[in-house]
């Protein structure tokens, strides 16, 4: 059991969402997560191996709310772009890449469907859970998919009741690509 010094303090942040589309919808999300280098080391290590330890710095809990919230309002989904005072705005992949610092190169990826069984095996290889317990949650997703917050819960239990770290972490880069 590591040492109370080893396990990293994480904080809490609010994150405020408003209205998607017609209906106005308000919904607060709380997600407790470690800042930079907060990690236990040898989970430290694995991101830094990995290669994308820099996505940390696009986390969602360094976002001001309040401007998220005010380019919600104004997205239009059926044009892909927000609507402002000035006129109309679409953020391009190189946008991103610049305000980001993601490194934009090779050739575009798009993710082959899995059935869910194909999920619930990758999820009990990868990520230290029961192959029943990750077909149901594909069962409840109806498809080869889950949710941020069951893989969240993944990262936190294997992190803090069975310290499997490898697990931990392949659930911390899944949080972390989306």
């Amino acid at each position: 059991m590591p040492s109370y010094k080893s396990v990293p303090q994480y904080t809490l942040q609010a994150v405020h969402f408003e209205k998607v589309y017609r209906n106005s919808i308000s919904l607060t999300v709380y997600l407790a997560v470690p800042g930079p280098g907060q990690h236990h080391p040898n989970i430290q290590g694995w991101l830094e191996e990995s290669g994308l330890k820099w996505l940390e710095r696009t986390s969602l809990s360094r976002v001001d709310s309040q401007i998220l919230s005010a380019f919600t309002k104004r997205w239009h989904p059926e044009t892909s772009s927000f609507h402002e005072s000035f006129g109309e705005m679409t953020i391009t992949l190189d946008d991103v890449a610049c305000l980001l610092h993601i490194p934009v190169r090779g050739i575009f990826y798009t993710p082959v469907p899995a059935s869910m069984e194909e999920a619930a095996t990758l999820a009990t290889e990868l990520l230290g859970v029961p192959y029943e317990e990750a077909y149901l949650e594909t069962s409840r997703q109806r498809g080869g998919t889950f949710t941020q917050q069951w893989i969240y819960d993944c990262w936190q239990r294997n992190l803090h009741m069975y310290h499997k770290y490898d697990c931990a972490t392949m659930a911390y880069l899944l949080l972390l690509v989306g």
